[in-house]
């Protein structure tokens, strides 16, 4: 905690410097699933991967320069493409197929929204998985951001004047299905959930995450975890800070309140609808404590071997 009261005083520049790997795992510390989170571990098993994704790069550059024209002419949509294929089919990156079938989950697992449940649980979701591409993406040099749409996170190459790479280009990176997927901006007005006039006003979504954001996106995900676990006092405090590095999310201080009032924080009686949707709340955490029918396998979350389900093969 003493970590990410110090790190939301950083400014842009300081956070920039911090790998987007580590920024993102120590947010899940002390989290369900994530009590004994080997952070050194992790970061090995990301350096793996970039290593291998940049050994098939060198390796297989030469088809771009056969067939440029495939790739939009561009070497940048050419290496993002690779860098997808090798995670996902070399190495085994995948969104995690329980989330698949249970598309409303809950945010009591950690390895849900953090890294630790790509690397060593059973898949990513869109909270995590752009949150490895940009981080290996770094790794190699690569310009990616993170960015909101509504209810989603993907990642973005965002170079368009060329200053990084040399090659001007700016596309979007859907990092959650199979294969490399670009969609436009104008898709994630509406999709996942539309995005209002008044919501894209603020500037809170399809716009390049700062590093300051970035990290208030992380805190954010912690706070999630901590509400559905009801430890509702300290989700509060990551909503806050949210709050602090992110002002234009109009989200943020939505979800402060209604930790707030989870947290037995009096409601005014102007605010009767987050009264009830507090209620609503734990009523909803008292059925999946009190749900029988689960299986181990979807309590516990877990390979029973507990090995890393990504393994970098050898080259």
């Amino acid at each position: 905690m003493q970590m990410l009261e110090r790190m939301r005083h950083r400014s842009d520049e300081e956070l920039g410097r911090e790998d987007v790997a580590l920024t993102n795992l120590l947010c899940a510390i002390g989290l369900l699933h994530a009590e004994n989170l080997d952070i050194p571990r992790c970061l090995d098993q990301i350096n793996k991967m970039a290593k291998r994704v940049r050994s098939q790069t060198r390796r297989n550059l030469y088809r771009f320069h056969r067939r440029p024209k495939e790739w939009k002419n561009s070497e940048a949509y050419w290496r993002v493409g690779m860098m997808i294929t090798v995670l996902q089919q070399d190495i085994g990156v995948r969104y995690d197929p329980w989330c698949v079938k249970h598309p409303n989950f809950d945010f009591r697992d950690s390895r849900r929204v953090f890294l630790h449940g790509i690397l060593f649980g059973d898949g990513g979701t869109c909270a995590s998985m752009p949150v490895l591409y940009v981080a290996i993406s770094r790794r190699l040099g690569y310009p990616l951001k993170l960015v909101h749409a509504k209810g989603h996170v993907f990642a973005r190459w965002d170079d368009p004047k060329g200053r990084r790479w040399g090659e001007p280009a700016r596309f979007n990176i859907e990092a959650t299905g199979q294969g490399f997927s670009s969609f436009p901006d104008e898709r994630y007005r509406t999709e996942p959930a539309e995005i209002t006039d008044a919501e894209f006003a603020t500037g809170a979504f399809l716009r390049s995450l700062t590093p300051r954001e970035e990290l208030a996106s992380f805190l954010a995900g912690r706070g999630s975890c901590l509400l559905d676990t009801r430890r509702f006092s300290e989700a509060a405090r990551m909503f806050h800070w949210s709050v602090m590095l992110a002002p234009r999310d109009p989200y943020y201080p939505h979800n402060r309140a209604f930790a707030l009032a989870l947290s037995g924080v009096p409601v005014p009686p102007r605010f009767v609808e987050l009264r009830i949707a507090a209620a609503e709340h734990l009523a909803r955490l008292d059925e999946l404590d009190k749900d029988e029918n689960l299986t181990t396998k979807e309590k516990n979350h877990v390979h029973a071997d507990n090995r890393p389900f990504c393994h970098p093969r050898p080259n």
